[in-house]
């Protein structure tokens, strides 16, 4: 089904560009699309690279697009390039940018990494939500329980609100 989707997505977004101007929402949602398939991976980085080779200015929504293509796809290693990407860009990435990256770090297990994004999200007034709060929660594993129980802490005296969600994940890491 997923192939379908993407291979959908292209020959949409091909049949679109012969009567319309292609814009950045036409590219971020066949970015998108392209990553629910590990297969069709190589198809959204291309489409991320003709992005940035047109006029077209890639969006906030774009580089989450990639981000959550590339995690998706389980090239989570170019996830987090993008995240650095558009910080060099001089744009601010928002709680979903942040949320693309915690998803990915929580498929792969990377709790060091999330807890790093974790740590530079008021540095760009991003507020963690219950996404990020939960998706970070869940990268530890059992023996991790003291870190878990650390970053309860902190959830709770940063005045995150911490809810059943967050507090059933921090009781199943411990």
């Amino acid at each position: 089904e997923d192939a379908g989707k993407w291979r959908f997505a292209l020959q949409l977004l091909r049949s679109t560009s012969k009567v319309a101007k292609l814009d950045a929402i036409s590219y971020s949602s066949a970015i998108c699309t392209c990553g629910t398939s590990a297969k069709a991976w190589q198809m959204a980085a291309n489409m991320w690279t003709n992005l940035h080779s047109s006029a077209i200015d890639p969006t906030l929504a774009s580089y989450n697009a990639a981000m959550h293509a590339a995690g998706a796809s389980g090239q989570w290693q170019s996830s987090f390039a993008v995240l650095g990407v558009l910080v060099k860009c001089m744009l601010e990435p928002n709680t979903q940018s942040f949320n693309a990256a915690f998803g990915v770090a929580e498929s792969w297990g990377l709790w060091r990494m999330a807890l790093q994004l974790l740590g530079r999200m008021p540095t760009v007034r991003a507020l963690p939500d219950q996404v990020s709060c939960s998706a970070v929660a869940s990268c530890f594993k059992p023996h991790r329980w003291r870190s878990m129980l650390c970053l309860l802490g902190s959830l709770t005296v940063s005045c995150f609100m911490t809810n059943v969600i967050i507090l059933s994940t921090a009781v199943s890491v411990c």
